[in-house]
């Protein structure tokens, strides 16, 4: 990093060796600056119990309990340039679950680590744990993981203490079409959203939209996937809403759209409207 800039945690996680008796550590940080590495901290936000020295030397008394998340410890370091910044340490019990806890309207596990989806916190592996700041709220998720391109997303998750937790994405132009006969494209997926959407698709068996598709004239019409996959198929002065099962494949996404129209001579075809661009993937 450029010369000068504001010191920085190293790591999320302090530690999981405190089990309750008298604990000191070393706060693990960079100042940022080759010219002028040393640190000087000072208190921003210390529990009853716990104290720090200049030097960045955390201290704990014995006998303190623990939250089941772990203890938030904030604090304020300043390298050589006088440029400072609050950094944020995570304190916990040896091998505690690491749960999930709430950063101002977001969650996520108290590592700073994500899962993939809405229904992956509810069902953790290895020492993850659903537990702490649970319910229906805003997350923030990797849907291919920390490997992948897409980056980490906050997204709406909804029926968290059922079995069938869902995955909600702000990701659809609004609005409809009418359209004349024969066959017709539409992306229907916000640009921005294209890779959120296309790796929520792969990993999840279904999704549904508050869409609606009507034939306005006679004949019939029919919506397909990007892939062909026929989606829904229309007859005359119908319309009807939609929930679209998916396999776990990108090509079978409601991504790009054909809609056919067979009837001739006719004016306007089915007009394909999207009432709100939630996408709600399961």
């Amino acid at each position: 990093m450029a010369r000068g800039n504001a010191p920085s945690t190293t790591a999320t996680l302090l530690s999981d060796a405190y089990d309750g008796s008298a604990y000191s550590a070393q706060l693990p940080a960079s100042a940022n600056d080759p010219y002028h590495p040393t640190l000087a901290y000072s208190e921003s936000s210390l529990p009853a119990g716990y104290g720090l020295d200049a030097s960045g030397r955390l201290t704990v008394e014995a006998g303190i309990t623990l939250p089941v998340e772990g203890q938030e410890i904030v604090v304020t370091a300043t390298n050589g340039l006088r440029r400072s910044a609050s950094l944020t340490y995570l304190l916990t019990t040896p091998n505690a679950p690491l749960a999930i806890v709430k950063r101002g309207e977001t969650r996520h596990y108290a590592d700073g680590t994500y899962a993939q989806s809405c229904a992956a916190y509810t069902k953790p592996a290895g020492r993850y744990a659903y537990v702490g700041s649970t319910g229906d709220g805003t997350y923030r998720i990797d849907p291919d993981g920390p490997a992948g391109t897409v980056a980490p997303t906050d997204v709406t998750c909804t029926g968290m203490d059922t079995s069938t937790p869902a995955t909600v994405v702000a990701a659809l132009v609004t609005g409809s079409n009418e359209y004349s006969y024969g066959f017709h494209v539409k992306n229907w997926v916000l640009e921005d959203k294209q890779d959120l959407y296309l790796a929520l698709a792969d990993i999840h068996s279904s999704m549904r939209f508050s869409g609606r598709l009507q034939i306005t004239n006679k004949q019939w019409g029919s919506l397909n996937a990007l892939d062909g996959t026929g989606l829904v198929t229309m007859q005359q002065y119908e319309q009807r809403g939609f929930t679209f099962g998916l396999s776990k494949g990108r090509p079978s996404a409601f991504w790009t759209t054909t809609i056919y129209l067979d009837c001739f001579p006719c004016s306007a075809g089915p007009s394909l409207t999207i009432d709100s661009p939630n996408v709600t993937f399961q």
